[in-house]
C-alpha cells in the first residue's frame, strides 16, 4: 500500500504485486505487514488500537523504520490477545525485550558491507563537485543547492549567508555594474542561505572582497 504511488512507479512493480486501496484494506488481508515510513506527525503512532483491531487476526508486523510509528502499550496488548502473532524490529526496548513474541534486532539496517562502501564513496564524490563546481548535495544542516558543471569558459563563485540579514539582491547591486551576464541558483534552509553564481568573467579579489562585507555573509569562494 502508497498512497503517493505514481503511475510510472506503478509500472516497475511486479505483475504479481496488488496495490491495497486503502490502509484498511491493507491491514485487514495481510499476513506480514512491513513499514516504510518517515516519523512525521500524520505517522507517529499509526499503529496502534484502533489499528489493531482492523488487522488480519495473527498477523505479523515488522518496523524497521521509526519506533514511535508502533505505539509500545498497544502492540503489547495487540500480542497478548494473539491479534499480531509476532512482532519484528530493530527498535529494543526492556518491555519488549521481555516479550517472547518480540524478535528484536540491532539498529544496524544501513551498516551492511555494500552499504557502508557506497556511502564512503558518495562522500568522496559529493566532496569533489562541492571542490569542483560549489553544489551542495545531501547536506545534513546545510541547504542543497546544485547548479551543475560550470561550463568551460565560465567561472563560478559561491556565496554562504544568514538568510535573514543578506538579500541578494545585494549582491547583484555588486555584479551588474561589473559583468555582463551571470547566472545564480540560491536556497535557503533555516536561516542559512547559499548561492552559487556563474558568470561570464573571473571576478577580481576586491569585488569578492566587496560580497564578502555585506551584511550576513558567511563566506564568498571562488570555485572557478
Amino acid at each position: 500500500y502508497d498512497p503517493y504511488l505514481s503511475v510510472d512507479s506503478a509500472w516497475h512493480l511486479t505483475r504479481f504485486a496488488e496495490k491495497a486501496t486503502s490502509f484498511d484494506d491493507l491491514l485487514a488481508q495481510s499476513d506480514y505487514i512491513t513499514i516504510h515510513v518517515p516519523a512525521l506527525p500524520s505517522t507517529i503512532g499509526m499503529f496502534n488500537s484502533e489499528a489493531f483491531a482492523k488487522m488480519k487476526k495473527g498477523a505479523r508486523l515488522l518496523n524497521f523504520s521509526r519506533d514511535t510509528l508502533v505505539d509500545t502499550t498497544d502492540i503489547q496488548a495487540a500480542l497478548e490477545d494473539g491479534t499480531v502473532s509476532c512482532y519484528v524490529t530493530d527498535f529494543a526496548t526492556a518491555d519488549l525485550l521481555n516479550n517472547d513474541k518480540v524478535i528484536c534486532m540491532p539498529h544496524l539496517g544501513a551498516s551492511t558491507e555494500e552499504a557502508e562502501d557506497n556511502c564512503a564513496r558518495m562522500a568522496v564524490v559529493e566532496l569533489m563537485d562541492y571542490i569542483d563546481n560549489g553544489n551542495i548535495v545531501n547536506s545534513v544542516n546545510y541547504p542543497a543547492c546544485q547548479a551543475g558543471v560550470c561550463p568551460e569558459g565560465m567561472f563560478r563563485i559561491a556565496v554562504l549567508y544568514n538568510s535573514s540579514d543578506l538579500a541578494m539582491g545585494s549582491v547583484i547591486e555588486v555584479l551588474e555594474p561589473i559583468v555582463a551576464e551571470f547566472d545564480m541558483v540560491d536556497n535557503q534552509r533555516d536561516e542559512h542561505g547559499y548561492a552559487l553564481i556563474t558568470l561570464t568573467e573571473n571576478l577580481a579579489d576586491e569585488v569578492l572582497e566587496r560580497i564578502a562585507e555585506l551584511d550576513g555573509a558567511y563566506l564568498v569562494r571562488r570555485v572557478k
